[in-house]
């Protein structure tokens, strides 16, 4: 979906599954049409104990199912990763706010774009930017030009809008894209702001903890990348050494 919505095409953002997230109260529900599909559940396996599936729900926040005759994998979500003092998902008020993409042709519900910009931040900020991809998908997303006073007061507090302004940073040094004036406004990330686990990878990996985007920069920079993907960790490179040369 991301390929068709962003990128123009699916071969220039390739996944390896498609995630649908539907309300807890209907997650068995669209289990039991995906089987009638043809899809069968891995993850927990289908002979999985009724106490197994409890404890599994309880733990977890998704069923991973795999079509018998393609392979092709759907990672079925009653609920997303929440980030403490980051983002906490309300599927209600994301249902509310949703917005529609057309995928071959056919309108599907999907996330706005500031539900999106909020957790996408969220996201890679405390998983550390672990993949730049992230990185693309979420300026991609930037792009759309939502309201930007309106998505920072959504935000539910500090460090919420740390994380929106951490990923403009990033975004600005690899692509060159202008930051928004209402978020240049906001204060600048501290180290303070990030997870303990962000912090502590990036006090192993940079020697310049008191400057989280270049944390987060070096290392997505440490990353193979192949294909399409080279180029970003080109740029990522060079803008770290830009601003390894220029430190403001």
């Amino acid at each position: 979906m991301a390929g068709q919505w962003l990128y123009g095409s699916n071969l220039a953002r390739q996944c390896r599954d498609i995630d649908v997230i539907v309300h807890p109260s209907e997650h068995e529900a669209a289990c039991e049409l995906l089987r009638e599909l043809d899809f069968y559940r891995i993850i927990p396996a289908e002979n999985t104990s009724t106490f197994g599936i409890s404890r599994y729900r309880a733990a977890m926040k998704d069923y991973s199912m795999v079509h018998r005759s393609s392979g092709g994998l759907v990672e079925l979500h009653w609920a997303l990763r929440t980030f403490p003092q980051a983002f906490q998902f309300d599927f209600d008020q994301a249902w509310e706010n949703r917005t529609e993409v057309a995928i071959e042709g056919k309108p599907v519900p999907t996330f706005s774009e500031q539900t999106h910009i909020r957790y996408m931040a969220a996201h890679g900020c405390n998983s550390h930017w672990g993949r730049l991809c992230w990185l693309m998908d979420w300026f991609q997303i930037a792009q759309l030009s939502p309201d930007w006073l309106a998505l920072i007061d959504a935000c539910a507090n500090p460090r919420e809008t740390a994380h929106v302004k951490n990923a403009f940073i990033l975004s600005n040094k690899l692509f060159g894209s202008s930051i928004p004036e209402a978020v240049d406004n906001l204060p600048k990330p501290r180290f303070s702001d990030f997870s303990t686990r962000t912090q502590t990878k990036s006090q192993i990996s940079c020697g310049y903890p008191s400057w989280p985007e270049r944390q987060l920069l070096m290392l997505a920079c440490q990353q193979d990348f192949s294909g399409a993907l080279g180029y970003v960790a080109h740029m990522a490179k060079k803008a770290l050494a830009a601003d390894t040369l220029n430190p403001k």
